[in-house]
């Protein structure tokens, strides 16, 4: 503004001569110039303000991120520090129940105790001579037993009769058979048991005299990813696996109609809520498995009045 002031002063001598139009028009001229550079120069300030601000706002984040960061950082260190300390107490617990003395032994005590080691393995291949490969009879000692073993066997017909050839791949075909006859069972039965959130897995297991073939059965509870067995399900489950069974037995033998009555079931099953809700369970599963669509359930239900109607089971009260 000062600026502005002194100008026409500066240029009064030189504007006496003109009239004082002229001189208005040049003082007006004159203001339109400063005037002009006012806002130029309020246009750079402006600009240089935004960048200002654009810059304060990048340095404000950056200090955020820099707090947090080192925030991070010193609780790091210190979760750090809490280890080594941690560390540092088990180790001196530990390293305190032994002395060193214990830890570090001679060269006279570790070299006794390889002779005794050497002295042991030489008393074990002394008495045993079979042990040692540079017995020069060991092989034919080795062949004479073997001799009187084959003499043995040819002698003992009890032996060679079960040794025929055809009795054992026949034992073994229906073996094969019998295991293909369980893993069907097993993935019927798993059919219905999964309405119930139940997984069987049937076990073969053979008795300690070869004689004799046992079953186990383990249930596999999915919800609660726990193995039980039969005696430890609920009566409930156990009512629902007597009907299954009997019925996937049928199936098995690919009978179309299957009748089923709750007299079959032992007094403690005979229950009549879970009988029911077997019954709501199972009848879906032959709606929608191909398999089962051709077979015929039929309920004979004795002294149990049906309080609730089942779905897509017809009823007739005899």
């Amino acid at each position: 503004m000062e600026e502005m002031d002194e100008y026409p002063i500066k240029n009064e001598k030189k504007n006496n001569n003109l009239s004082y139009s002229k001189r208005f028009q040049e003082l007006n001229k004159q203001a339109k110039n400063f005037q002009y550079k006012i806002k130029k120069t309020s246009e750079k300030l402006n600009n240089v303000r935004l960048e200002l601000e654009k810059y304060t706002t990048r340095f404000d984040i950056l200090e955020l991120n820099y707090q947090d960061l080192l925030n991070h950082l010193n609780t790091d260190k210190n979760k750090q520090n809490e280890i080594k300390k941690e560390l540092g107490n088990k180790l001196n617990e530990n390293l305190d129940k032994f002395r060193i003395s214990d830890l570090l032994k001679s060269t006279e005590e570790i070299n006794k105790q390889i002779q005794k080691i050497e002295d042991e393995m030489y008393s074990i291949r002394k008495s045993n001579q079979f042990l040692n490969i540079n017995h020069p009879n060991i092989f034919l000692k080795i062949k004479e037993e073997f001799k009187s073993l084959q003499i043995k066997i040819s002698d003992n017909q009890e032996i060679n009769t079960l040794l025929k050839e055809t009795e054992i791949i026949e034992c073994i075909e229906n073996f094969k058979q019998m295991e293909n006859l369980i893993q069907n069972l097993e993935k019927l039965l798993n059919n219905f048991l999964l309405q119930i959130y139940l997984k069987l897995e049937i076990e073969t297991m053979i008795s300690q005299d070869n004689k004799n073939i046992e079953f186990q059965l383990n249930f596999f509870q999915v919800r609660k990813k726990t193995i039980l067995s039969f005696n430890e399900l609920t009566t409930p489950e156990k009512v629902f696996f007597v009907i299954v069974f009997y019925i996937s037995i049928k199936i098995m033998f690919n009978f179309k109609n299957i009748i089923f009555s709750n007299i079959l079931l032992p007094k403690t099953y005979n229950k009549r809520g879970s009988i029911f809700r077997t019954l709501r369970k199972i009848i879906p599963v032959f709606e929608r498995e191909n398999n089962l669509k051709s077979f015929n359930l039929i309920f004979i239900l004795s002294n149990l009045a049906m309080k609730e109607q089942i779905k897509n089971l017809n009823v007739l009260t005899i």
